[in-house]
């Protein structure tokens, strides 16, 4: 469809990371994840093939990851977000219309509570501040906050990850990791990986088939 000039607008695609979205939407059980003191025992292909997720190891028995995410929940997300969205009851059409019409990397529906955002790290702040509000209304609510292993490394990641954990909001940051940043390897940059997962922080690892920008061929128009 993209080479026919069907697409109106920028779309960014992946796989490999669909087992790890649905045990986290699910809600994790044992055989799922890895706690993040222990991912030292493991070699990062181990860790895609098994498909783990790693979280910290002082998380409560209560902890929403454990619960899944519910239907009332908010989510934020990055512009790989397809996957996600479906997940979360978007239909099929309604996010092809989007991905045509070129809305591909924001398909936002408050119906469902999904918003998202082009920009790196654009959907943070926005996600602190959703959880901001649902703890101030006493909600019952949770925010989840999808990024990419290299929006991790910012310094707004940083800032609201350790907001929302010093003040108990009611949101879990996720980071997605395939270990680039378009074709740049992430470690590579930034000599190592911030592996210092809070409470409200998990990840996990997987490899994408589908390169971040291109078709593997160039196109005229």
């Amino acid at each position: 469809m993209f080479e026919q000039d069907k697409i109106k607008g920028a779309s960014h695609f992946s796989n490999g990371n669909e087992e790890q979205l649905i045990k986290i939407f699910r809600g994790l059980r044992k055989k799922d994840f890895v706690y993040h003191n222990e991912v030292k025992d493991y070699f990062r292909g181990e860790l895609i093939n098994k498909k783990l997720i790693e979280i910290p190891h002082n998380l409560s028995e209560d902890h929403p990851l454990f619960k899944g995410i519910q239907k009332n929940d908010w989510l934020c997300l990055s512009y790989r977000n397809h996957y996600h969205s479906l997940l979360k009851g978007i239909s099929e059409d309604w996010l092809k219309k989007k991905i045509v019409e070129g809305w591909s990397m924001t398909p936002i529906n408050l119906e469902k509570k999904i918003l998202s955002s082009g920009i790196v790290p654009g959907q943070i702040p926005i996600a602190l501040g959703l959880a901001k509000a649902l703890y101030l209304k006493s909600s019952p609510n949770h925010v989840w906050a999808f990024c990419g292993d290299m929006a991790a490394e910012t310094g707004i990641f940083y800032e609201c990850s350790k907001y929302a954990d010093n003040h108990n909001l009611p949101i879990t940051f996720i980071i997605e990791d395939n270990g680039l940043s378009v074709d740049t390897p992430t470690e590579k940059v930034w000599s190592r990986y911030n592996n210092n997962l809070r409470k409200n922080t998990i990840r996990y690892k997987y490899k994408s088939g589908i390169p971040h920008q291109g078709i593997g061929k160039e196109v005229g128009f």
